[in-house]
């Protein structure tokens, strides 16, 4: 009896979190400078963070991966095993959007914040550009603020 109540209570967790459908989470960030509202997958555990959009084949119009970190750092990101073309956006914990850069493909090349920053998203090559979303801009993140977890 303890052991179905526990079982119950674990499938009440992780259904919301999409894993039990195999379907993923995505939530509403919007710009302060962009009509457009982008959906992102939140990575804010070490796991999820480590794989980012590695071995994805697909990725939405609109839609992009938010890294949250527990603290700010200065970060540095790669494509290994990654085919998309993308674009990134190093964010500090102000949502301040301090450096936009291409990413190329399965490149393993360090691309490096150059600044202290708590969050990075990812997008498809350009998407910055054509939205009007630029360094300086500000991200508006959902409440409550997704935060890293160890």
């Amino acid at each position: 009896m303890k052991n179905s109540y526990l079982l119950k209570m674990l499938l009440l967790l992780v259904i919301p979190l999409g894993c039990a459908s195999g379907t993923t989470n995505l939530y509403p960030v919007s710009f302060d400078t962009s009509a457009i509202t982008l959906a992102v997958e939140i990575a804010n555990t070490p796991g999820t963070r480590q794989q980012g959009l590695m071995g994805r084949e697909t990725l939405g119009e609109n839609q992009g991966m938010l890294f949250v970190f527990p603290q700010d750092q200065v970060l540095q990101f790669w494509m290994k095993n990654t085919s998309l073309p993308l674009s990134i956006a190093y964010i500090d914990r102000q949502g301040i959007i301090r450096r936009i850069k291409d990413l190329e493909p399965f490149d393993l090349t360090p691309v490096s914040s150059d600044a202290f920053v708590r969050y990075a998203l990812e997008v498809h090559r350009g998407w910055f550009e054509e939205n009007g979303v630029q360094e300086g801009s500000r991200i508006i993140l959902p409440e409550p603020r997704p935060r890293a977890q160890l």
